[in-house]
């Protein structure tokens, strides 16, 4: 017995061939290789509803990150700014203070 491919539908499919010792064992292992098909297909389907099912909880889960990320990133560049404008604002206070005391001393 020889188990095809439909050539319209799965024309690339290759052919099994199967030995029986009569016409109801053949019939059997077709019955028995398409339910195991069939079954194979239904948990495919399944795993996708899954992945599709789970897809926007994940999407969220990454805008959610990205957006904390940015958030951080703001953060952190507002505190660089503050600190570096700190900082340059206590040196020329520095340079005024100790700027004058060394004039004084000439």
């Amino acid at each position: 017995m020889e188990l095809t491919g439909d050539a319209i539908t799965n024309p690339d499919l290759r052919s099994f061939f199967f030995q029986g010792e009569n016409e109801s064992d053949c019939e059997t292992w077709t019955k028995a290789l398409l339910s195991d098909r069939h079954q194979a297909l239904r948990d495919e389907r399944k795993a996708y509803k899954q992945v599709c099912g789970s897809f926007p909880l994940q999407l969220s889960h990454c805008s959610r990150l990205i957006d904390e990320a940015e958030a951080e990133t703001k953060r952190k560049e507002k505190e660089i700014y503050y600190r570096t404008t700190a900082g340059a604002s206590a040196f020329q206070r520095y340079r005024c203070v100790f700027g004058g005391e060394r004039e004084r001393g000439r």
